[in-house]
């Protein structure tokens, strides 16, 4: 039988540990809610079905399981792939997936790791952001607010920086259905009414709109005819002027002001 690389399974099977985190999820979640909120959730019948062909689909074969055979099933399917280079990466955001005590993600350590691991200049950028909206979750689930509040915010920050909207948005409103006011915004409030950190010059608008377009510092002088030395200067100080961390905040605090 034909199998596909385990670069392209072990994404498949991390997915798949998602799902069925998410089935758990509902499972717990209609059995504790009301009748009216209920009725309004997913059935978990029409959930399951998705979770029991993703087994089928990697070659384990063509017989449906229920969820409570998918784990060991999926980790068996992961275990074959561990001589691969990026098995760590892969097994530590299926471990993620399904960390906590109902296996539905809500393990912090497990996700930190995941974090670390998403971190490397190996694994696909799109992880990173995504596992930091994952621990945000987890850790606001475990009642540690003051560090959801922080890694949402980096969330949105790495996210907007490679344009995974999806990831950026669902950070900002999970913050915001928890009552999390993020750094930036309050970031932004200070400096509406501090004026210690001074204006920005025109040119330094000039340099900070093409920041935004995502130009680097070359690219930038030769646009506004200067050396790229000196638009390195400007983008210090527009850093200290917005008490910005980096280009990408920078933009995002710029905008928060004009709004």
């Amino acid at each position: 039988m034909h199998r596909s690389l385990p670069g392209y399974d072990m994404p498949l099977l991390a997915l798949a540990a998602r799902v069925l985190a998410a089935l758990r999820a509902q499972q717990l979640a209609s059995q504790v809610a009301p009748p009216a909120f209920a009725s309004r959730r997913l059935p978990a019948m029409r959930a399951a079905p998705l979770v029991s062909r993703v087994p089928a689909a990697l070659g384990s074969g063509p017989a449906p399981v229920s969820p409570s055979e998918a784990e060991p099933r999926l980790r068996a399917l992961l275990e074959r792939e561990r001589f691969w280079p990026s098995f760590d990466l892969w097994s530590a955001l299926f471990d993620a997936e399904l960390g906590g005590e109902a296996g539905t993600g809500t393990d912090t350590a497990l996700w930190q790791n995941a974090v670390d691991l998403a971190a490397s200049s190996v694994a696909p950028a799109y992880l990173l952001p995504y596992t930091r909206l994952r621990l945000g979750q987890a850790q606001l689930e475990s009642g540690e607010r003051a560090a959801a509040q922080r890694t949402f915010w980096l969330a949105i920050e790495s996210a907007d920086a490679i344009g995974i909207g999806l990831v950026s948005d669902a950070a900002a409103r999970v913050a915001a259905q928890a009552g999390l006011a993020l750094d930036g915004a309050a970031s932004v409030a200070r400096l509406r009414t501090d004026p210690a950190h001074g204006e920005l010059t025109a040119r330094e608008r000039q340099v900070l709109d093409l920041v935004a377009q995502g130009l680097s510092n070359r690219q930038i002088g030769e646009r506004l005819f200067i050396s790229g030395k000196t638009v390195s200067v400007h983008v210090s100080a527009i850093l200290r002027k917005l008490g910005a961390s980096s280009r990408t905040e920078a933009v995002f605090r710029a905008n928060a002001l004009d709004a």
